[in-house]
């Protein structure tokens, strides 16, 4: 036993070990005082399955509208074909942080999610089971070959999704699985920005901008949207059942500029923009691509007099 009152070690379970549930029991040298412990296991008989769940699917990254296409193969060890079996499928979803390499200061975007996950190692990933599908059979051919539509909603997008093929054992009458992840964006392209946030009315806010693939690489020639949002508070006077006024405050979007710019060929974008006032505005930069889907990014400024900013 170590300093901290620990210890470890191993051991090969006997041939002619019995199957079913086990612990661990320690005791001291000395007395027959029991050491308390929750160190249970399981011998189970291990078989070999017989067949195995083949999968082809062309491609991992699909945009919002899009189908994929799915061709399920179980194939026994030996090369026959396994036919007329009985199928399921569920679909496991959770979101999906872009990894940008060598671009990862730009804020990626609407919102702090992608700067808590990479920075702060906080990664709301919020896995959810998408779906069930009913069961399906093998056809005579030892195959099934379906599509898969996904949705439209762009709150679907920007997931992972993970397509879980079960089949039953008829041997051992455990579960073959095999499984095949596709990634949901928005459209074929990442717009970023990037800003600093403390600014100078006068002098303007320089930002900067780029388009991205799939695997990070810059993309030229790309029609970006740019807005200059404002953000506003409105003052709202409401009344109490009691017949006391009351203010509520809520945020107002204002835009004060809109327009485009493109990437060229390095694929870099460099602009300045002045605003009308001295206050918190929003860069917003939008993508439309081949979809007809808007990916959009944001980053948060504050606009003031010079004296303020040192």
């Amino acid at each position: 036993i170590d300093a901290n009152s620990n210890f470890s070690g191993s051991f090969v379970i006997p041939k002619d070990s019995k199957l079913g549930n086990f612990r661990f029991e320690f005791k001291p040298k000395t007395g027959e005082d029991y050491i308390y412990t929750n160190g249970f296991f399981s011998i189970e008989e291990y078989k070999k399955p017989i067949f195995k769940v083949d999968i082809e699917s062309p491609k991992n990254d699909v945009l919002l509208w899009e189908k994929v296409s799915f061709q399920i193969a179980p194939k026994y060890y030996f090369w026959g074909k396994l036919v007329s079996s009985q199928w399921k499928y569920s679909i496991l979803s959770q979101k999906y942080f872009f990894d940008a390499k060598d671009y990862a200061d730009y804020q990626f975007g609407d919102g702090n999610a992608y700067f808590d996950c990479m920075y702060w190692g906080y990664c709301n990933y919020s896995d959810a089971l998408y779906g069930w599908v009913s069961e399906f059979k093998i056809n005579e051919n030892g195959e099934h070959s379906f599509e898969y539509s996904f949705s439209s909603d762009k709150n679907d997008a920007e997931k992972l999704y993970t397509f879980n093929f079960d089949i039953e054992d008829p041997d051992t009458k455990k579960t073959v699985s095999n499984s095949v992840s596709k990634v949901l964006h928005t459209t074929d392209a990442y717009v970023w920005v990037k800003a600093h946030y403390y600014n100078d009315q006068k002098k303007g806010i320089d930002f900067e901008l780029v388009t991205l693939d799939f695997d990070a690489k810059p993309l030229p020639y790309k029609n970006v949207k740019v807005e200059l949002i404002k953000k506003d508070y409105k003052q709202v006077k409401k009344l109490w059942v009691d017949g006391v006024f009351y203010n509520e405050y809520a945020q107002e979007n204002i835009i004060e500029k809109t327009f485009s710019l493109i990437s060229d060929e390095k694929w870099y974008v460099k602009h300045n923009i002045v605003s009308k006032n001295s206050w918190e505005y929003d860069i917003k930069v939008s993508y439309t691509g081949k979809n007809n889907q808007t990916f959009s990014s944001t980053s948060r400024v504050y606009v003031a007099w010079d004296d303020y900013i040192s």
